[in-house]
């Protein structure tokens, strides 16, 4: 059985405040992007866990890899005795900001959960996925995406003109924690409460406040795990959200200092004629945004020929 994991990007992303567990609270929103690995499952009497990967971006097939965990823990919740055997294809390069693994985790649970007949709750299956990553939750439904707390708790949109992608990985490895890392230490060291606020004036972390200025808190942050945006909201119209205006990633300034060509390849793709272009997560992928296929091949081919060793892919939303 072969199942398609989809890629995510960005659109926006801002860190509002460090917990005292030492995570982080964001606002952001995630937009699908069909740029894919590939999953082919063939379950087996054999009552163990092959995996196997190839592709450009392989990762170890070892029991820190997110499938193999994912599988191992149904597994065990569940009781199942049925030997899973997997073979990845990595399309996705890792230490991107895309969230490949976490797609590849989230396509694990739902193939599984859907083909051995297991019963779960929504609230279990948050929980579940929650467990190998915050941005997990957010493959199990995919699509487009608000996203509060550390990233789980989602709020699905479905009225978006989805955009054409071309979508620049440099080749640069960053690792998300060392990014959050390093946010911390310039904004949070000597903070009592933990909380950037608008007195920030220098940090330039409050260039766009599109989200809180938009939706009241009362509304926005419910004790809920996944909620659907209600159809009749005068609150809640997120159609208002505009690619050319709005987009913004706070975690740019700091992933810079680790790979600087980010800023180029920003430029670049609006020099070519992106609408707009921003760093996806925590780096080092930056995608810009295009109105039509016939623009995106035509940027796609100018940013390859300006960067040879770069790897380029003219894509879309989902």
């Amino acid at each position: 059985m072969k199942v398609k994991s989809n890629a995510k990007i960005n659109l926006f992303l801002k860190i509002t405040s460090k917990r005292l567990d030492g995570y982080h609270n964001l606002e952001t929103i995630f937009q699908e992007i069909d740029l894919y690995d590939e999953l082919d499952f063939y379950f087996t009497d054999k009552n163990k866990i092959d995996l196997f990967v190839d592709g450009n971006f392989r990762v170890g097939a070892n029991q820190n890899n997110l499938v193999y965990k994912a599988c191992d823990a149904i597994k065990k919740k569940f009781k199942i005795d049925k030997g899973i055997e997997i073979n990845l294809t990595k399309n996705i390069p890792f230490g991107a900001g895309l969230g490949g693994g976490s797609s590849d985790a989230a396509s694990c649970i739902k193939t599984l959960i859907e083909n051995l007949n297991i019963k779960i709750s929504q609230k279990e299956l948050i929980k579940l996925a929650l467990s190998f990553g915050a941005d997990v939750p957010f493959f199990l439904f995919g699509g487009r995406c608000l996203a509060i707390s550390i990233g789980e708790k989602l709020i699905k949109l479905d009225n978006y003109k989805k955009y054409n992608i071309v979508l620049v990985f440099p080749k640069i490895k960053i690792k998300t924690k060392e990014i959050y890392k390093k946010f911390s230490e310039k904004y949070f060291a000597n903070r009592g409460n933990f909380c950037l606020t608008n007195q920030d004036k220098k940090s330039n972390l409050f260039k766009i406040d599109y989200i809180n200025k938009m939706y009241p808190k009362d509304i926005f942050y419910k004790n809920l795990i996944f909620f659907e945006v209600p159809k009749k909201n005068k609150f809640l119209n997120f159609d208002n959200f505009d690619v050319e205006k709005d987009m913004f990633n706070n975690f740019e300034e700091i992933s810079i200092e680790v790979a600087p060509e980010i800023t180029e390849i920003k430029k670049s793709l609006l020099d070519f004629g992106a609408i707009n272009s921003l760093m996806s997560g925590s780096g080092s992928s930056v995608f810009g945004i295009v109105n039509s296929s016939q623009k995106a091949t035509e940027i796609k081919k100018s940013i390859e020929n300006k960067y040879k060793n770069y790897y380029v892919w003219a894509i879309n939303m989902v």
